[in-house]
């Protein structure tokens, strides 16, 4: 999404210092198009035909153009972007990075009870909910810009020098543990209807509290701090509300921020051990959210900041998992110094994608430095 804040192009340019979020690592200037990708730089053949061109009259002497001591397109570009001829964006990271508050601790009261596992087992969604309470990873943000650069719309692929490569459902599903195959919900019967009412009238309510708050007010609503936590649970709706606000915020999460009535049914069915094909409507809201950065960028032409609703936790993850040398060294999911018994899961229990939680970028490997190396990238990660 494009967003005009009334500031000129050259103030964004020099004053810009943050991508929002809540974290303070991540400088805003990364967030700028990285014009250093080597990508960019191709040989130019035959130096006369280059000579009309107003960029190389400026940058060139033509009395030594036979000896072939060019500028290199990147700093062609380079000097553009300085003149204002050429713009580029701010690109501003809009999704939660940040576990939501108590959410693990509803997590592990929902999964205490042997009926409710069983349901969320026989669905396939209990690995990617623990997750969902735990997970942080830092970002690095001019790797992330990066890899956005490379996206092509049209075959829904990163473009390298040595090919291509794409987010697949078999990245999802190691990754996230979110099931891929089964059906869209059907038809509802009358209890799953009246049950679809209640939920729908409480998401109104939340959703007033607005961006900010509806998560949280929809948590303390169904799962109160001054009830007794081992209450038993009964019938479908409270599985139901817990599923609702874990797909609408950690599966498809967007510019919107709000509890989306359009989740109702799944979890309805996910409630009562239904499979459906979650991971594969997640890569499609992933790759609808990665067409739509590539024309905001385009569309902005540098005026605007982008705003960026992509996962990018998840992409963090991918990166990291497809260029080894890039990747901090991975975690193991349960141990570390000083864990809390309450906040961990056996290994077996846990998405894949937790080895990265907390894990921090390397400071010293720039992401553009192993996009192009065949090499360096992990087929079979």
């Amino acid at each position: 999404m494009c967003v005009d804040d009334g500031i000129s192009r050259d103030e964004k340019c020099m004053d810009e210092t943050s991508v929002g979020g809540d974290e303070d690592e991540i400088p805003g200037i990364n967030n700028v198009p990285n014009i250093d990708d080597a990508f960019f730089e191709k040989d130019i053949p035959g130096v006369e035909q280059h000579l009309k061109s107003p960029v190389y009259r400026l940058l060139i002497n033509p009395r030594t153009v036979t000896q072939k001591k060019l500028v290199t397109p990147k700093t062609v570009i380079r000097f553009c972007l300085e003149r204002g001829i050429f713009t580029s964006s701010i690109i501003e990271f809009k999704l939660s990075r940040r576990p939501l508050e108590k959410f693990a601790g509803w997590a592990r009261h929902m999964l205490g009870f042997p009926h409710v596992r069983t349901m969320l087992d026989q669905a396939q969604v209990t690995r990617a909910i623990q997750a969902s309470g735990e997970l942080f990873i830092y970002h690095d943000a001019s790797g992330i810009v990066a890899l956005f650069a490379r996206w092509c719309i049209p075959t829904h692929t990163f473009i390298c020098r040595w090919g291509e490569f794409t987010i697949t459902l078999e990245d999802v599903a190691a990754l996230m543990h979110l099931p891929i195959t089964g059906n869209l919900p059907g038809d509802l019967s009358d209890e799953e209807t009246a049950v679809s009412h209640v939920l729908t009238a409480a998401m109104e309510k939340a959703n007033k509290a607005g961006s900010k708050g509806c998560y949280a007010s929809w948590l303390t609503h169904w799962w109160p701090k001054d009830e007794v936590y081992d209450k038993p649970i009964d019938g479908m709706l409270p599985i139901a509300a817990f599923l609702c606000l874990w797909l609408s915020r950690d599966v498809f999460e967007d510019s919107g921020n709000l509890l989306k009535p359009f989740v109702i049914p799944f979890a309805i069915k996910m409630a009562q051990g239904e499979q459906l094909p979650i991971g594969t409507l997640f890569l499609g809201s992933l790759y609808y959210n990665l067409d739509s950065l590539i024309i905001d960028s385009s569309v902005s032409n540098g005026s605007m900041k982008i705003e960026c609703y992509a996962n990018t936790m998840f992409l963090q993850a991918l990166m990291w998992e497809n260029f080894k040398n890039y990747a901090p060294t991975p975690r193991n999911v349960l141990q570390g110094p000083n864990t809390d018994a309450r906040h961990t899961f056996p290994e077996k229990d846990n998405a894949r994608i937790m080895r990265w939680s907390t894990k921090q970028p390397r400071s010293k490997i720039r992401f553009i430095d192993v996009l192009d190396e065949e090499s360096e990238f992990n087929f079979r990660p």
